[in-house]
């Protein structure tokens, strides 16, 4: 479900609205009075924000996470045809036009923003017409994208890596993998352990204010670092669920020595949300193994969009995962 409420951003989300949006041209002043009138909205994955054809009454800037923009043709298929990315807008035309709504969007990961009505977007355009200026530039490069479309690309960033056999820890595994994604880029590591140093805030509880803390913050990094490796506990925790929440691509770590039946995190048995994050599983062998076996039982437990077989010890293994 998404959660609506009134709780202002934090510092960081601020400050980013502040630098990386349309309301980043505004004066102080302007820009003070215009965030007096945003609502702060958090969005869980696969959460719709509005739907295709439904009457236009807000303007949306993202502050982080990612929304899929989905068309809904006549036969009932859908197709997702762009992504809105922190710093972006959407549903400015229906707006400007009062028209309806040209597609459905939804949460494609963890997702905050806000919302500006559009009585006051009207006020905003009427004392500072370069905003308008910007949003013309956003709909032109929309326009021209729909006329000329092109393959539409995922962005993956972000993994998490949620173990799911019992006793097993995914540490040495994600630890391993970041040092081997550092040959390809700039690496971000994070556990339930480390996060309280990394973010310099005591983490005692996964409420709103904190998730939403945590989430902006996470932001931040994806801006400093090329790939994000969000390590999960062993157990399901709130911590997990984060990690599961904030992912482009969500990695099953399962001791392959081990049966499916004997799994935990059952609940990512089944979870696919529209729109969301790819599901791949990693089965990690112990080094001595020759040639896998017992697959297919993980594939029927757990159906997963790819699988890799993968012994810590062997460079080829890791290299091949990479």
């Amino acid at each position: 479900m998404s959660s609506y409420n009134s709780m202002e951003p934090t510092k960081s989300g601020r400050k980013y609205l502040r630098r990386h949006s349309i309301l980043a041209k505004l004066d102080k002043a302007s820009f003070e009075r215009i965030y007096e009138q945003l609502e702060c909205i958090h969005l869980a994955p696969g959460c719709r924000l509005f739907e295709q054809n439904s009457q236009g009454t807000d303007l949306y800037i993202v502050i982080s996470g990612r929304l899929g923009v989905v068309v809904e043709n006549p036969d009932g298929s859908s197709e997702l045809v762009g992504e809105i990315k922190p710093g972006e807008s959407i549903g400015e035309m229906s707006i400007l036009t009062d028209s309806l709504r040209s597609a459905t969007v939804i949460a494609m990961r963890d997702s905050i923003l806000v919302s500006l009505s559009k009585a006051n977007f009207r006020k905003l355009i009427e004392t500072h017409p370069d905003t308008l200026l910007m949003m013309n530039q956003v709909l032109v490069e929309r326009l021209r994208d729909s006329i000329h479309p092109q393959t539409q690309t995922r962005t993956t960033k972000t993994f998490s890596i949620i173990p799911i056999s019992p006793r097993f820890s995914g540490h040495e595994f994600s630890r391993v993998l970041a040092d081997d994604l550092s040959d390809w880029g700039h690496v971000l590591h994070l556990s339930r352990n480390n996060l309280t140093e990394r973010l310099g805030i005591p983490i005692r509880a996964f409420d709103d204010e904190t998730v939403s803390q945590i989430a902006i913050w996470l932001h931040e990094k994806e801006q400093e670092y090329d790939y994000i490796l969000l390590e999960g506990d062993e157990t399901e925790t709130a911590w997990t669920d984060f990690c599961v929440r904030h992912s482009d691509s969500i990695l099953l770590l399962a001791n392959a020595s081990k049966h499916p039946r004997e799994s935990i995190n059952r609940h990512y048995q089944t979870k696919r949300l529209p729109v969301s994050s790819t599901r791949e599983m990693v089965l990690l062998h112990p080094d001595t193994v020759k040639s896998p076996s017992g697959t297919r039982e993980w594939l029927d437990t757990y159906p997963v969009d790819t699988h890799y077989h993968v012994r810590l010890g062997f460079h080829a293994d890791r290299k091949r995962l990479v």
